[in-house]
């Protein structure tokens, strides 16, 4: 299961939308067996204490049944939300793994092999520049962040998937009309810094199988919220998230959604879920590997 951009604390009647949310997970896992939970970042949405509390407590009663959590910072985790350009940000990345210890986050990117499968999952956090750095590296990559990408792509023959908050340029776009949705400009996406950019090292592996991302809030229906990407080496999926709350009057993603990626041989399957409604919604998209 995918899940990004809780926000908690973040707005009003946020708490509800999103405890609405997590019981529509624990009925589903009554029927489904999930193998892992994802979590794609701005779980909290200004890095306080009380927010971090809240969402231990949402966590706890999130029904696992065993599996593991994989979970990264978003911008959200890192810097208060209202924050504009100067603004320092009240945490690193190896700061929020450490005070994400107990669910099982171990640095600030860290493995997670699935058990009684053949994938693994890379946790990859932004690059851990020091406390009132420069906004943009909130969503920056550099060359230490890659090459750690390259060397856990390259020690295993595991099919594997990348979690990271933001999505790669030139995948999701914004869904006409409406405000919010995803937005095209490269500033909300992963932004590298050193020599290299992080499409360039997705290209160079054959077993990743996909880029798993939130941040924009994406509409379930937005154009490439699921994209087939071709590279020399093979292909994989670019898959946005959207979010478990309904933003303000003047934003728009529709319901309270998540979705469920289903990993065959030969495919990756990505159905959304709005949690508000109980019910999937279409299409079903379908990336060939």
């Amino acid at each position: 299961m995918l899940m990004s951009d809780i926000h908690m604390g973040g707005y009003p009647n946020q708490a509800h939308q999103s405890y609405k949310a997590r019981d529509d997970l624990n009925r589903m896992t009554r029927r489904l067996t999930v193998d892992a939970w994802l979590l794609a970042g701005d779980q909290t949405n200004d890095a306080t204490p009380a927010q971090q509390a809240e969402l231990d407590t949402w966590l706890a009663g999130l029904n696992r049944n065993g599996a593991p959590l994989a979970m990264v910072p978003g911008n959200h985790d890192l810097i208060a939300s209202g924050a504009g350009g100067g603004v320092p940000d009240v945490q690193t990345p190896t700061q929020w793994a450490a005070n994400n210890a107990q669910h099982g986050v171990t640095g600030k990117h860290y493995v997670v092999d699935v058990p009684d499968s053949d994938l693994r999952i890379l946790c990859v956090s932004p690059m851990d520049s020091p406390v009132g750095s420069p906004p943009p590296n909130r969503l920056s990559v550099d060359d230490a962040v890659l090459d750690w990408c390259d060397a856990r792509l390259s020690e295993t023959t595991r099919r594997c998937i990348i979690l990271h908050h933001a999505p790669l340029p030139d995948t999701v776009l914004a869904k006409p009309g409406v405000p919010y949705t995803s937005v095209s400009s490269s500033t909300w996406r992963v932004f590298s810094l050193g020599s290299r950019t992080a499409a360039d090292m997705c290209a160079g592996h054959p077993n990743l199988i996909a880029w798993v991302s939130g941040h924009l809030h994406s509409h379930y229906d937005a154009p490439d919220i699921v994209k087939r990407n071709v590279t020399p080496s093979g292909a994989y999926a670019t898959v946005a998230l959207g979010s478990p709350l309904v933003l303000p009057i003047g934003y728009a993603t529709p319901g309270i959604t998540s979705a469920m990626m289903t990993v065959y041989g030969d495919r990756v399957e990505v159905r959304y879920r709005d949690h508000g409604a109980g019910q999937w919604l279409n299409p079903w998209y379908t990336v060939t590997l």
